[in-house]
């Protein structure tokens, strides 16, 4: 694999943030690796210490929310040995990536533009802080930031540690500030001010971390969630990936598991001015359809109409870094934040402040109004108790609507606003991959009076606006996945389908090397094949469950499929036995199922 493209960086004083996934590099002595527990009969913590003394590494991270299983770094030796071992499912490489900035000092004591744009506030107004936390999963947060309320969450870079912000730039200190810097009279005003932040370092002083780190970071917030009242997680970073879902991809699982635990992922859309669900261009986690999306746009006055002064890009226009959507089924979880000379809190406390543009300035900005929508002051909001694909469709509904929401084909999605109570809530949606979270009713609750902020400049009253946006469309819907059997390597002339060929195996054969497949796909695909028996056979046998093995597809190749020491000693048992190979595959826009009968002898 190579680097994703460089970024595009928009034409203004103050560049764009860009937080890049990067490619693994090829496998070196003790490059890091994540291990993946097949069912472990012991908690992963011991199963891990348990390798780590035969094998002799140390782990880095231990995983049992996310995954059963473990981060370390691990020679190529110790990588071979985990793969034949039988209870290991997987062991992937790690992706790393990587923050860059550039800023500029700004002295000021107000409301950002941005902020009264989405809130719907006049200058001198602010809103009240949020009723649960927000979880900021970046390089850090400065802990001592007069300015913000913010606590200690996990420092996945160095355990122990407390997660700081150690970056030059402060880029996770400059995303906590849009989303909660206090109205204090002091400094910038949040989107939400005051709102209890925690702080989750998976960046390390270099702007640089990996996908252990990441899922470190997520673990700690499933693990956190209940008891701090986090609802919201904010992921101002991104990256090139393979298409997959929550049942064929660790990553994406993580995820899966965050918004069906109420914990609402809000993403970066990313900023190299490119589709972000392209299987050229694909950015991760931005691709994910569990999480709300967020692309970047200009505002420099706080209102619509495009009348404020460019910065860089002319007010109201989509920012031409931002990726986007082409296709209505990535739009239906896309909407769009200021993301241009953002103004906010600097790492080192007290002015000056910082200036910054990009898709990880644009995402805080929706992150805090989810959190608001959720409750605010203490009263639940229009989005208490929905579930989070239902909160990512109300967000959608209302929203507004703008010329920069489709440019030539271009989707930036509707500008992300203060949800209005009085907006019908959309119907709920729930996760084929995973069961949905249980949830009471959504309570309505008034709107609370905006409390106006210190010290604000006198200003003459604003020009008339313009007349209200038409009624706002239909959220499109993703057209939906059929479920097709078929038989494995069969095609039709009416549609194209994925293939897998295998040579049959001798008992002998499968018991020592298990069963390759290769993987044939018409477009990206990813899935899981199993190996299995019937509910006789398996009594026969003596195994628990009729699954013999199974094995994950995250593209299209070869795939090994395993078995564990129990099936191979009850295998060993017998001359004869017939099973059955299922896969089910997972394109863009449909689902593939297959089988095939296959007699094993000796």
């Amino acid at each position: 694999m190579v680097d994703p493209p460089s970024v595009r960086r928009p034409p203004t004083a103050a560049l764009a943030v860009v937080l890049t996934l990067l490619a693994a590099a090829p496998a070196a002595q003790g490059a890091e690796k994540i291990v993946v527990l097949e069912s472990p009969d012991r908690t992963p913590a011991a199963e891990t210490a348990e390798r780590e003394r035969k094998l002799g590494f140390e782990a880095d991270q231990t995983y049992d929310r996310v995954l059963d299983g473990f981060a370390a770094d691990l020679t190529p030796r110790q990588v071979a040995r985990l793969e034949a071992d039988p209870e290991v499912a997987d062991v992937i490489p790690v992706r790393t990536f990587r923050a860059t900035a550039v800023t500029e000092a700004l002295d000021g004591d107000y409301v950002p533009a941005g902020v009264r744009r989405i809130t719907q506030l006049e200058r001198g107004q602010a809103r009240e802080q949020a009723s649960g936390a927000v979880a900021v999963l970046d390089t850090g947060v400065d802990l001592d930031h007069p300015d913000l309320d913010v606590e200690p969450g996990e420092n996945c870079i160095a355990r122990g540690a407390p997660p700081d912000d150690d970056d030059p730039d402060g880029h996770g200190t400059h995303v906590a500030g849009t989303i909660g810097a206090k109205n204090d009279g002091t400094g910038v005003v949040g989107v939400a001010p005051g709102t209890k932040l925690y702080a989750v370092k998976v960046l390390d002083r270099n702007g640089r971390g990996t996908s252990a780190s990441l899922l470190c970071g997520i673990e700690w917030v499933l693990r956190h969630a209940a008891a701090k009242n986090i609802t919201v997680a904010n992921f101002s970073l991104g990256g090139h990936g393979p298409y997959s879902t929550c049942k064929t991809d660790y990553e994406h699982q993580a995820f899966c598991r965050l918004a069906n635990a109420g914990v609402t992922p809000v993403v970066a859309a990313g900023n190299s001015g490119a589709d972000f669900a392209a299987p050229a261009t694909r950015e991760l986690p931005a691709a994910y359809r569990e999480v709300l999306t967020v692309s970047a746009i200009a505002d420099t006055d706080g209102r619509p109409g495009g009348e404020g002064p460019a910065c860089g890009v002319a007010d109201d226009t989509a920012a031409p870094f931002s990726n986007y959507a082409t296709k209505a089924a990535d739009e239906n979880h896309l909407v769009a934040a200021p993301g241009t000379c953002v103004a906010s809190t600097r790492r080192g406390g007290g002015a000056p402040y910082a200036v910054m543009s990009g898709t990880s300035m644009a995402t805080p900005h929706v992150a805090a109004l989810v959190a608001l929508c959720k409750g605010e002051a203490g009263e639940p909001g229009p989005c208490a108790g929905l579930t989070t694909p239902q909160v990512i469709a109300r967000m959608r509904v209302v929203s507004a609507w703008s010329s920069f929401t489709g440019i030539a084909g271009r989707r930036f999605g509707p500008l992300a606003v203060i949800s209005d109570p009085r907006v019908e809530t959309p119907p709920v949606v729930t996760y084929p991959e995973e069961e949905p979270r249980a949830t009471s009713p959504a309570k309505p609750a008034p709107a609370p009076a905006p409390r106006p902020a210190p010290a604000p400049a006198p200003t003459p009253p604003p020009a008339a606006r313009p007349a209200p946006h038409p009624p706002r469309p239909a959220i499109p819907s993703a057209p939906p996945r059929a479920a097709t059997p078929d038989t494995p390597g069969a095609a039709t002339a009416a549609e194209r389908r994925p293939s897998i060929r295998l040579k049959t195996p001798r008992l002998a054969t499968l018991l020592r090397r298990g069963l390759t497949l290769r993987i044939a796909c018409p477009d990206d695909c990813s899935g899981i094949v199993r190996l299995t028996v019937s509910q006789k056979d398996a009594r026969k046998l003596k195994i628990r469950g009729t699954t013999l093995g199974r094995a994950r597809v995250r593209r299209e190749g070869t795939v090994r499929l395993k078995l564990s020491q129990e099936v191979r000693s009850a295998l060993r048992r017998t001359r004869r036995v017939q099973v059955r190979l299922r896969a089910e595959i997972d394109l863009p826009e449909r689902t593939v199922k297959s089988s095939k009968t296959l007699t094993l002898r000796r």
